[in-house]
């Protein structure tokens, strides 16, 4: 992800804050401001930039949207995990454990492997039961058995494919916020900046555009 820092030190809370308190001070002081370019104009925009920022989701709201897709996910693969050890038994039980045929289904350690590696796995395991299925219909796989196991490897396909899209929206979403956040800073800043410049000479004026206090 490309890196991207705020222009600010604060939280983005505090920012809208801070915004909130430069759109009243335009009230208060537009005429003077007016003399460094600060209108009515930018105030609306700090306005339409403020009420982008609050609504936009936080990192938090993006994190919990990606651990519920994690979670969906985990509940899907073990059920693909089930339905291969619930045809792994069937194989056993017709060509024995130390067999090349129930070696060639390549299910060894497949509890240790990766997400995509056993979602291979899976397939493996279905498109082989389904060659042999006459011989492991003897010991009781139904093609209902084999219906559902398809439909449990393309649920953990999809939610594979979920979860790496909730994290390309969360990294994303973070890039646009602090741009976001950095537009509203910056046009935040020219109004501090410009009434430090007006009120240079009167204490309290002066006090109300300080930023970092």
């Amino acid at each position: 992800m490309k890196s991207i820092k705020t222009k600010f030190v604060m939280s983005f809370a505090e920012l809208a804050k801070l915004s909130d308190r430069a759109v009243l001070l335009i009230d208060r002081d537009t005429q003077e401001l007016q003399k460094f370019g600060v209108s009515l104009a930018e105030q609306q925009k700090i306005k339409t930039l403020t009420t982008a920022l609050k609504n936009y989701p936080t990192d938090e709201e993006l994190v919990g949207l990606q651990s519920i897709t994690n979670r969906k996910k985990e509940t899907a693969k073990e059920a693909v995990l089930i339905n291969i050890r619930e045809i792994m038994i069937r194989v056993r039980m017709v060509y024995g454990l130390q067999s090349p045929a129930y070696h060639y289904y390549g299910t060894k350690n497949m509890h240790n492997q990766s997400d995509t590696m056993l979602l291979r796995i899976a397939n493996t395991v279905y498109k082989l039961a389904l060659e042999d299925f006459t011989t492991l219909e003897v010991k009781g796989l139904t093609m209902a058995e084999l219906n559902f196991f398809l439909a449990a490897i393309q649920a953990f396909n999809n939610l594979l494919i979920a979860k790496e899209q909730a994290v390309r929206n969360r990294n994303k979403a973070k890039i646009e916020r602090i741009n976001l956040a950095n537009q509203l800073y910056d046009s935040i800043n020219l109004v501090f900046t410009s009434g430090k410049a007006t009120f240079r000479e009167d204490a309290a004026q002066y006090s109300d555009y300080i930023i970092y206090k």
